[in-house]
């Protein structure tokens, strides 16, 4: 009683409507208007705090949909104007620079999530983790090139091209890659901060930019090795901006922290299999159809997942706003309904997608150009495998978020098995069985991020909940 008379003695009048402190508990009445005026008040502000990251979801979301489709738009003007055979060859440059980036992070972004939410307040520190991650980046970055540039050649030289253009599509990459490993640091950085307008103005300029050097490289002259340097000008230009506007919350004079690098460097070791593992399952459509389709079969599997960029959209809208607000969250009861709720958003989403394009899937194809109009089963398919993929993206962002990471090392023999076995029964070699072959790759995903999320909600219960109920 004593403790509810402190809370709410502001709204306890005695019998003549007047405060009175120091006269007894029991003597003093509570007003029935205010028993009804707390609970209203409560329920105000929590409907003000949904409203308010309602408007900032819908409204990131807005102009994040305009990004993808200036980039969608980008994207199809290159679909439509090469012949089948460039296509191929620009998917697989675009392949395997995203392959190379990847190979380059092997868990230095996540590491720099967790610990700059200890140290993002102060400037200088959170500089030194900058510059610790920066400098792993750039190590593995020679390590991943090395490995990945061979591969490219050959793969390059498998689709029919020739020996100048392997070269200068190798090139492309490597320039390619050299921003892309700092911009996923200074990417970071602003999420860190909140500065999601300013991410947005960036991504906003930077497809801008590409539409506008599309669109005059198709009044000159469009190739295969012009449209990856369009996108490589993007890169640059993106990281330019990436590393202005972290400079107000980092301090980039400042050395490497040694702790810091330490710590990046043992949760990149524990990341090291899933890494690696992640990196080729995330091309491996496009590398099982370039070993055992031809260039025709590559340019569709990739045409189609051009389609797929719709998806980018709720991906980056979870990275940006939703995925750091969970992983602040500490109350274990929220923290459950949250997972829940982002879940079934994601979903209600895709299904609404999928079954969008079942019904339209002319004017889906259309967009595509004549070379790809034959498509219509092949669509369902990718987009199946789309969603369900990005349904498992979602989960393990929000577990890694969290290092809700037990049981994660039995993702790669679970998702190599299924995909031994779905090889013995499916044919490889054509669009369907590889469409049909990625789609039942992602299932294992499915299930240990089900599992991951388990078994942290259990641990989150044990810990947690004692400190709320002694707070």
């Amino acid at each position: 009683m004593r403790r509810f008379v402190k809370v709410f003695g502001n709204h306890l009048e005695d019998e003549t409507g007047s405060p009175d402190a120091s006269r007894p508990v029991e003597k003093t009445k509570i007003r029935l208007n205010s028993l009804v005026t707390i609970p209203f008040m409560f329920n105000r502000v929590r409907w003000l705090q949904v409203k308010k990251w309602t408007f900032r979801m819908v409204e990131f979301g807005l102009v994040q949909g305009l990004v993808q489709a200036l980039t969608a738009i980008a994207g199809l003007l290159i679909v439509r104007t090469l012949a089948k055979q460039d296509y191929a060859l620009f998917a697989i440059a675009n392949s395997m620079q995203a392959t190379t980036n990847l190979l380059a992070d092997l868990g230095i972004s996540i590491g720099v999530r967790s610990i700059g939410g200890r140290v993002c307040e102060d400037r200088q520190r959170f500089g030194q983790l900058l510059m610790a991650a920066l400098t792993l980046r750039r190590w593995f970055a020679l390590a991943s090139l090395g490995v990945t540039i061979p591969i490219a050649a050959w793969m390059l030289w498998r689709n029919g091209a020739s020996s100048l253009l392997t070269v200068g599509l190798c090139l492309t990459i490597i320039a390619g890659v050299i921003p892309l490993l700092e911009s996923s640091v200074w990417i970071t950085s602003l999420q860190l901060h909140g500065q999601y307008r300013r991410l947005q103005k960036i991504d906003f300029s930077n497809a801008l930019l590409r539409l506008a050097m599309i669109g005059g490289l198709l009044h000159f002259y469009l190739n295969v090795v012009t449209a990856a340097l369009a996108a490589v000008v993007g890169n640059w230009y993106q990281l330019f901006w990436l590393r202005r506007f972290s400079t107000d919350y980092a301090d980039t004079a400042q050395p490497p922290h040694e702790e810091d690098k330490k710590e990046l460097k043992q949760i990149s070791q524990k990341m090291l299999p899933n890494g690696i593992f992640f990196c080729l399952q995330s091309q491996i459509s496009v590398w099982i159809i370039t070993v055992f389709g031809n260039a025709s079969h590559v340019a569709e599997v990739s045409a189609l997942g051009r389609i797929a960029v719709l998806f980018s959209i709720l991906n980056t809208t979870m990275e940006t706003i939703v995925i750091p607000r969970f992983s602040r969250c500490q109350e274990p009861h929220r923290l459950l309904r949250r997972y829940f709720q982002l879940l079934a958003v994601c979903v209600i989403i895709s299904a609404a997608l999928v079954g969008s394009a079942a019904l339209c899937s002319k004017q889906f194809l259309w967009l595509l150009g004549p070379h790809y109009s034959h498509l219509k089963p092949e669509l369902l398919l990718m987009l199946l495998s789309t969603v369900t993929s990005f349904i498992a993206g979602v989960m393990w962002t929000i577990n890694a978020s969290r290092a809700w990471i037990k049981g994660a090392n039995l993702y790669i023999p679970a998702t190599i098995i299924t995909q031994i076995v779905v090889l013995l029964f499916l044919n490889v070699s054509t669009v369907r069985g590889v469409l049909i072959f990625s789609f039942l790759s992602v299932l294992p995903s499915i299930a240990l991020n089900a599992y991951m999320a388990w078994a942290g909600f259990k641990h989150t219960f044990k810990t947690l909940s004692p400190v709320s109920a002694n707070s």
